[in-house]
């Protein structure tokens, strides 16, 4: 139980460190500077899409600061704690999401 706790404040780590090594430098900067050029395009155009998609990344990347807190708690008590999102993409239900 306790190393599943270290498992987990890893992969908050690595959640965390995605965003600011490859989102941020790599499209959401831009959108995060100036949010007013980002909401003149359609929904529909593919810059849009794009912002959309790495937004949702960004979202779930940023749980990983949940992750890490709640595998500190785990190795530290020694109780089993759920994951928040386990793998939200592949998810075919609410229930499986969650």
């Amino acid at each position: 139980v306790r190393l599943d706790g270290l498992a987990k404040v890893a992969r908050g780590a690595f959640k965390l460190s995605l965003i600011y090594s490859i989102l941020d430098p790599y499209g959401l900067a831009s959108v995060n500077d100036n949010l007013l050029l980002t909401l003149q395009d359609p929904w529909y155009h593919p810059c849009t899409l794009w912002y959309n998609l790495l937004l949702g990344i960004k979202a779930y990347c940023l749980l990983g600061a949940v992750d890490m807190f709640l595998g500190v708690e785990q190795a530290i008590s020694g109780v089993r704690f759920i994951d928040v999102f386990h793998s939200p993409i592949l998810s075919s239900s609410p229930r499986d999401f969650w």
